[in-house]
């Protein structure tokens, strides 16, 4: 297995309170970086890569900040996702960088438990790579919470969500508006509360306009996957409004015929029916 040797930030928002955060990062990155490399870790990738987002909805209601440690095996890199909240744009660099090794302390504690590495090592370690970075009298502190995502992480809860899909070259903007709006409805409590009595866990949702043929294709395994089939071509003589509200029936459709699932709330709340 390859060694651990890079830690990166990934900023995909450029506003505010994630450059502020982004903005902190360099030292304390770098860093703990070379104590991770110190420690000789190993694992499925060589590098870890902490993306600043957007709070979403549910971490709008909870105070401080949460972390979220990919626990499945990666892909190019491991993944921790971190919802910096708006009010890091105002508040001043050295309680930036605070919040920055608490978030690494975190994310690096919960990845130790998903892939076996010695915890008590790698918090000496970390402690030491804090030592020379953390500001002596900082104004204020957040509360960050790590969890651990993915069908290996047992915190894992019914989560439905919208990952996105494409290429929109040619899709006409009245049925993406629509089918955007429709699916931003997912988040809704109902309908979380509606795939909580989903026999997995995890659900994913795209959608495609490069396809051959229209139509909703759902698979499921440890986890579900389900995804529009809408080639641009047979939007063009159609109601694109009535056809983003008929492809998200269907998929919803699926969903409950896969999962033995009742009715989705969304369907008469949005006269889908």
């Amino acid at each position: 297995m390859p060694r651990v040797r890079r830690l990166d930030v990934l900023v995909p928002d450029h506003d505010a309170a994630r450059c502020a955060f982004a903005g902190a990062t360099a030292r304390v990155v770098s860093v703990y970086g070379r104590a991770i490399e110190e420690l000789g870790l190993v694992g499925p990738v060589s590098s870890i890569m902490v993306v600043a987002q957007r709070p979403d909805r549910l971490d709008a209601r909870e105070e401080g900040v949460v972390v979220l440690v990919d626990c499945d095996r990666p892909d190019s890199s491991e993944m921790v996702r971190v919802r910096v909240p708006d009010d890091v744009a105002d508040a001043a660099p050295p309680d930036v960088t605070r919040l920055v090794a608490d978030v690494l302390d975190g994310a690096l504690a919960r990845l130790a438990v998903a892939r076996g590495w010695d915890s008590a090592a790698l918090s000496a370690a970390l402690e030491r790579a804090r030592a020379g970075v953390e500001p002596s009298s900082p104004a204020r502190r957040w509360t960050v919470r790590a969890e651990g995502r993915g069908i290996t992480a047992p915190e894992q809860p019914h989560e439905l969500t919208v990952v996105g899909g494409g290429p929109d070259d040619g899709v006409p903007a009245a049925y993406h508006r629509e089918l955007d709006r429709l699916l931003d409805r997912f988040s809704d409590d109902a309908m979380q509360a509606w795939w909580s009595g989903s026999p997995v866990r995890i659900g994913q949702v795209w959608y495609w306009f490069d396809t051959q043929r229209p139509g909703v294709r759902v698979t499921v395994t440890r986890s579900a996957t389900a995804a529009i089939h809408r080639p641009v071509r047979s939007i063009q003589d159609a109601d694109p409004v009535m056809l983003a509200r008929a492809d998200v029936r269907a998929l919803l459709e699926r969903l409950a015929s896969r999962l033995d699932l009742p009715p989705a709330p969304l369907l008469p709340a949005e006269g889908l029916r």
